[in-house]
């Protein structure tokens, strides 16, 4: 944890991209937020699991960092919960990959990996099984 705690204390933007499994459940709580520098700016695109949501509003509230939520916990967030009124926090709906050219390059990609699949060769994206568990 002193790691994390020593990279939130020296960072202007931190940007997490784990996993949500045991270990990173509230990874992120009231400890490191408060070693975020005044105008620092937390985003997180990965799973609402990763913050201690109730840690994050006692430190949001206070002004000093910008927060940017493409996934939040529960998902999506209820109407009434008290981060959706903070002028420092941005809420943006979790929804990477859609529209016309997201599922166009989506489709492409699929078509690419079967074909790449039945003849033998590797390809992008292929998921290492035994690292299923670690996978977010």
């Amino acid at each position: 944890m002193d790691d994390l705690n020593d990279l939130f204390a020296r960072s202007d933007i931190v940007s997490l991209h784990a996993p949500a499994i045991p270990e990173t459940e509230k990874m992120v709580g009231e400890e490191q937020l408060r070693r975020l520098r005044p105008g620092a700016v937390l985003i997180n695109t990965a799973r609402g699991a990763l913050i201690d949501h109730e840690a994050l509003y006692r430190v949001a509230q206070e002004g000093k960092i910008q927060v940017f939520l493409d996934v939040t916990l529960p998902e999506p967030l209820p109407a009434e919960h008290p981060l959706r009124r903070l002028p420092n926090v941005y809420i943006t709906p979790h929804m990477a990959g859609t529209g016309y050219y997201g599922y166009w390059r989506i489709g492409a990609w699929t078509v690419q990996a079967v074909e790449n699949f039945f003849a033998d060769r590797p390809f992008e994206g292929e998921v290492d099984l035994s690292r299923w568990e670690q996978l977010a």
